[in-house]
Formats: structure tokens, sequence, C-alpha cells
């Protein structure tokens, strides 16, 4: 697949990742503490402009959405254990950042898309599918023929992707290395992207491809998960690592600096 070619560059050791969890307003607690709940369901009581924005910030942070036609805030499980915890607690946490849910903007996912050279009659893997962007962009061009596999941790939306299992964890799920292709933007922290990148690679038929948006950390870190990812990668025919330009995913939430790495096997 030609020649060898690893490029590091010199990013920060360990990105900035933001604080997941956040200390609940007093106004906030007292509209909770009269909310009522219907399953899924939140109904709120009336309040001013002012509390009903932070209720809301709440209360999307705890994983609510608000439903027009069921007129509440609608949560993926029970919401009244959900509100008794925001309650207990005075805290919540916001799972998107607690999952690294940032998911790809338009601009790297046209990045890795194009990096991955696809080819019609491919099986193609996407193991953190988030909101499906990346399978949405590649299963756009219906000339390909792609076989899409994916998997996401968050429990199935409201509006699934057919190609999507979800609340699966890819990095505990055996897969054959029957994939031509895997397309990836892992969680990063406590070094997950080196765990999922490092068991997606295992996943990869003869003559297959990685593409996979990471954290440069793993370039400079002194850990044993660095130092073996590098040892992995200096094992590998071709590969290459690029910094993706600053501020990539600032319209997902987050400024930390990433880079794309891509992998071919034999």
């Amino acid at each position: 697949m030609g020649s060898s070619r690893n490029e590091r560059h010199s990013n920060p050791g360990k990105p900035s990742m933001p604080n997941a969890t956040k200390t609940i307003d007093p106004a906030v607690i007292a509209m909770l503490e009269t909310a009522t709940t219907d399953g899924p369901n939140l109904t709120l009581p009336q309040m001013d402009r002012g509390t009903y924005v932070l209720v809301i910030k709440v209360l999307t942070k705890a994983g609510g959405k608000w439903n027009r036609k069921a007129g509440a805030i609608v949560f993926p499980a029970d919401a009244a254990p959900i509100v008794s915890g925001l309650i207990g607690s005075g805290e919540v946490t916001d799972n998107k950042q607690a999952l690294q849910a940032y998911y790809s903007p338009p601009a790297v996912v046209e990045v890795i898309v194009e990096a991955a050279g696809l080819e019609a009659g491919m099986m193609v893997l996407e193991p953190s599918a988030g909101d499906g962007a990346i399978i949405k962009a590649i299963d756009a061009d219906v000339a390909l023929r792609l076989t899409i596999v994916g998997y996401e941790l968050q429990e199935e939306p409201e509006l699934p992707l057919r190609d999507v299992t979800y609340g699966t964890d890819f990095a505990r799920t055996a897969l054959s290395p029957m994939f031509d292709r895997v397309l990836m933007n892992p969680p990063f922290t406590r070094q997950q992207d080196i765990a999922h990148v490092t068991h997606a690679l295992k996943c990869l038929a003869p003559g297959g491809r990685l593409v996979a948006v990471m954290s440069p950390s793993w370039q400079t870190r002194d850990t044993k998960a660095a130092a073996a990812f590098r040892a992995l990668l200096d094992g590998q025919p071709n590969w290459t690592v690029s910094d993706l330009p600053d501020g990539s995913f600032k319209e997902s939430g987050t400024n930390v600096s990433t880079v794309l790495l891509v992998v071919d096997v034999d």
C-alpha cells in the first residue's frame, strides 16, 4: 500500500476538557420540586422567562428534550428518578460532555470521508456513530452500494439510523476482521480514543484502512497506553497523522485539539 509515512506533531500533551458536572441554581431546584412526571415526560409549572431558561439548560444537560407534541420535556428513560437525582444532589452532569459526545461537524466529516477512499461494495464500520453524521455522509452516495455497520453507546433516539446498534459499547464488542474501512470519531477522555482505535484496527480486513479523529495526546504523553499505541502504529506498513484546524469542533461545543489518523493494514 505504499511506503510508510509517519508524521508526528508537537501538540499539547493533554487536551483541556470542560467540567461535565455543574451546581444547579436554587431557583431551578424549586421549579423541579413542583414539576410533574409521567413516564419519560416532565411537565413544568408556570415560571418567569429567566428561570425557565435556567431550568431548560439543566434538563437539556440531563438528557431531556422539548417535545411539542407531548407538551413536555421528554427523557430517554423514566423522568422521575432523573429529576429526583437532580434535586437530591443539587448537581447536573452534562451527558454530552461526560460521554465526550462531540459530534463531527460537516467540515470534519468531509475530511474523514475524503481520506477514506471509499469504493463500491465496501463494508464500512462506524464504531461511535453519535448523531450519524459520518454514516449519513457515506450513505448519501447510493452508487457506492456500501454495507454500513454502526455502534453507539447512548440509547436509541427518536429517529434511529437503520445501520446502527444503540446502547452498545463498541470497545467491548467482538467483531471479525471483515471491514474494508473504519471511519470514527471516538471519545477522548481517559485515553478512550486509544482503546477504541486499537480495537477498531482489529476489525479491518487485509488491505483495509482506518480513518480516525483523535486527541493529539498519544503522540507525547508518557503513559503505558500512549507508548503502546505508538509502538502499534510503528508496526503498521503505512500510517499518517495530521493536525485538524484549530476550532474544528467549536460548533459541537469544544475547542479541544484534534488530529486525523489514517492507517492502512496489510
